[in-house]
């Protein structure tokens, strides 16, 4: 047997090995996007229920008012499991919309308004007692 022997040339093959490269790195970004994908899918379940802070923050109001308006005077919804309070996103709009005030007709703009009292306005010098 005579020895094979094989020269190469480093700048010859660069182009080559660059091409390699570049096709594995794009392979490697596809099959991470296909996985980002199949875990959104799967993520993308949402909850059936939110817990108070959530539904105060969907709600712009704050914690303390959200438990008023609903374990206090009983006006929104809730669910009670054991202790712990959530509420569900249908409840919460069916409540939006049950309350929700009509617009003001058009002309309602052109109204005068109220004027404020003002210190030292008559009728006022009896208030305190003085007169």
């Amino acid at each position: 047997m005579s020895g094979l022997s094989l020269q190469v040339d480093a700048a010859a093959l660069e182009p080559l090995v660059r091409a390699v490269v570049a096709e594995t790195i794009a392979a490697l970004k596809r099959d991470r996007q296909e996985e980002l994908r199949r875990l959104a899918g799967e993520a993308a379940v949402e909850p059936l229920l939110m817990k108070p802070r959530e539904a105060a923050k969907l709600l712009q109001i704050g914690e303390r008012l959200l438990w008023e308006l609903s374990v206090k005077r009983r006006e929104i919804p809730f669910i009670r499991l054991g202790t712990a309070i959530r509420y569900s996103v249908e409840s919460l709009r069916a409540h939006i919309a049950a309350n929700q005030e009509p617009a003001a007709p058009a002309d309602s703009a052109s109204r005068p308004r109220r004027s404020k009292r003002t210190p030292g306005a008559a009728g006022d010098s009896n208030r305190n007692g003085r007169g």
